[in-house]
């Protein structure tokens, strides 16, 4: 019976890491298309979020069946209860590419910013899939010290977010006002990406050690 649960329990670890490989592909393609103005890409996004959907649901469904038929141990069970509350999070990850692609699409084939922000855009497309393959190193390699790294990329983030914020409010801004809010829209979609990975981080440090902080934690778990 052990054994039948280890199995559904592996089934499960694998299709999380699945989940955070087509979480940054998602946020790959949506900065491409947003950088690029290629609808094509934007669509791509669109169309494989039904995967994304699926997969998250397929996990979600066999947390909540192990929860309900097998008896897991302490350990077990904050695995199951970490990982829907991880998949949740990647899911949302996920809806943001699917945000920011559909801008793409709203304004092709023009971009939906104007030059002056291009290297700022980038930036924040750089961070995002930077945080997206570390919460995935630090899922396959239980790596703790990895969700500082991962606040630091998205301090960074947070940072251009404020710099934009400001810049699209100005009165020297070059642009419409649907301009500015289609600008400040699309990098708070950066932005909330970055805290559903930070969200994700902090669950699977649960999920390894019991606690949701680096304080206190002896680095050689």
């Amino acid at each position: 019976m052990r054994q039948i649960f280890e199995n559904e329990l592996n089934e499960i670890r694998s299709n999380i890491s699945e989940l955070m490989k087509m979480v940054n592909v998602a946020i790959n393609q949506a900065s491409d298309s947003l950088l690029e103005a290629d609808a094509s890409k934007a669509q791509k996004v669109i169309e494989n979020d039904k995967k994304i959907n699926q997969l998250g649901t397929s996990i979600s469904e066999a947390c909540i069946q192990s929860l309900a038929l097998q008896q897991p141990v302490a350990s077990d069970l904050r695995l199951l209860v970490g990982i829907l509350h991880i998949c949740d999070s990647l899911e949302r990850m996920a809806d943001f590419a699917v945000h920011i692609s559909e801008y793409t699409l709203s304004t092709y084939p023009e971009k939906v910013f104007t030059e002056d922000f291009n290297n700022d855009i980038v930036k924040l497309s750089q961070n995002s899939n930077k945080i997206s393959q570390q919460i995935l190193q630090l899922y396959r390699d239980k790596d703790i010290s990895l969700l500082d790294k991962i606040i630091e990329t998205d301090n960074l983030t947070n940072k251009i977010y404020a710099k934009i914020n400001k810049q699209a409010r100005d009165t020297e801004f070059k642009g419409t006002y649907k301009n500015a809010v289609d600008l400040v829209l699309i990098v708070r979609f950066y932005e909330r990406f970055g805290d559903h990975a930070i969200a994700v981080g902090r669950q699977y440090i649960y999920i390894i050690t019991g606690q949701y902080s680096l304080e206190n934690l002896d680095q050689n778990l």
